[in-house]
This record gives C-alpha cells, structure tokens and sequence, in this order.
C-alpha cells in the first residue's frame, strides 16, 4: 500500500510546556497530548486546515480512541478554535501563512539571481540589441529597478496574507499558489499586479480582479490640464 505524500509544518519543541498542554496533560495524560497532535497533523493535511465536527468518529475509529476523548481535546483546552461546522488551530494557520510568505520571497530570490546571472552572462547582446546605446551603468540601474520591483510586490502579497487573515479567510499554500498564478495572468508587470492586489484590500474583496480605472497609476496624458 502506498503511502500519502507527507507535508512539512513546523514544530516547537517546547510545546509541551505551554499553560494549555500542561493542564491537558495533567487531566488527559500522555493519551491526551497524543491525540492533540493527531488532530493537528489531521488539519495540517487539509485544503483549508479545517476538519468537520461532524467527521470526529470516523477519527477515532480511525485512531482507536473515542469520540468523547477528541471531543474533550478540542472543546476543552483553548488549543483549537471551532465554528458552526468545522475545528481549526489559528497556530496552525499563521505557521502555515508564514511559510507561505518564505516559499514566495525565496523564489522571488531565485528569480532575481536568475535574472543577475543572465545579464552577466550576455552583456554583449544586449548592448548589440540595442545598437550599441546600452551602457553598464544603465544595465546596472535596470537590474536595480527589477530587484526593487520584485521586493515591493513581496510586500504587498505579506499585505494581502495578512488582510485575507483580519477577515478570518487566510490562505493555504494551493490557495497561493493560484493567486499568484491568476495574478500573472491578469499582469505581465509587477507595478499592476501590486495595484490589483491593493484594490483587493481596499475593496475588501477575497479575490483579485482585472484592474479597474480608478486604481490604475495616473499617467501625464490622464493628469488635468491646469
């Protein structure tokens, strides 16, 4: 039988002595602490890191536990949050939404080392393309503008991960991943893709949509004749 891909979450290693673990402990045992970890695992590998109530005896049938103990576990010790249908760990989330934020900034990196050695390693074309007007302080002030591109559009995804958290609807890594991909769909510049991510936040929107005219950059032929 093959086993299910395993996805990584971190995990401190003091947990145990938080206030909430210690009384769980001491009430539910070794046993207890267990199943708290099941159970974070359990959400870890959802699309939205929320499990349903209503599933929780098919997870101790799973487990070879009870319902009552899983119940006692979530209910009980402040380690989890619940809604109307599911059971969900805020910790758990923000892990997760900052891992998010690593993943992007670190291929954001590779895509700007990429981009450095490419222009190092081809200057001469460029300058023929060119006809010869390009000069190593103008190659050299484009790198820069990428570089400073790339890092504002870093800080407004971190913005958006935090809005989209603010209103209790954070995003999971797919959730990302589409986000970013549906923005390069919508923009091929990073200046419009941070303007369509602001227009989101500002609207209050979930999502993000084409740009729409009054969020786009004024240009001089838009600007009013004095």
């Amino acid at each position: 039988m093959q086993m299910k891909e395993a996805y990584y979450f971190s995990h401190d290693s003091n947990a145990k002595d938080d206030p909430k673990c210690v009384l769980l402990i001491e009430q539910l045992g070794l046993e207890g602490y267990g199943i708290f970890w099941v159970l974070i695992e359990v959400l870890r590998d959802q699309p939205e890191y929320k499990y349903p109530l209503g599933l929780i005896p098919s997870l101790a049938r799973k487990y070879n536990t009870t319902s009552e103990k899983i119940r006692t576990v979530i209910f009980n010790y402040g380690l989890f949050t619940v809604d109307e249908q599911d059971f969900f760990s805020m910790s758990l989330i923000d892990r997760m939404e900052q891992a998010n934020v690593r993943r992007i900034s670190a291929s954001n990196a590779g895509k700007r080392s990429a981009q450095k050695r490419l222009e190092a390693c081809v200057p001469s074309e460029i300058e023929r393309s060119l006809n010869g007007r390009s000069t190593d302080v103008q190659l050299e002030r484009k790198g820069k503008e990428k570089k400073d591109t790339y890092s504002a559009l870093e800080i407004a995804l971190d913005n958006f991960v935090v809005f989209r958290k603010k209103i209790k609807k954070p995003l999971t890594d797919y959730a990302m991943t589409l986000l970013v991909d549906k923005l390069s769909d919508m923009a091929q510049d990073d200046e419009t893709k941070i303007l369509i991510l602001n227009q989101s936040i500002l609207n209050g929107w979930m999502g993000v949509f084409p740009l729409k005219k009054e969020y786009a950059p004024v240009t001089e032929k838009q600007m009013p004749m004095l």
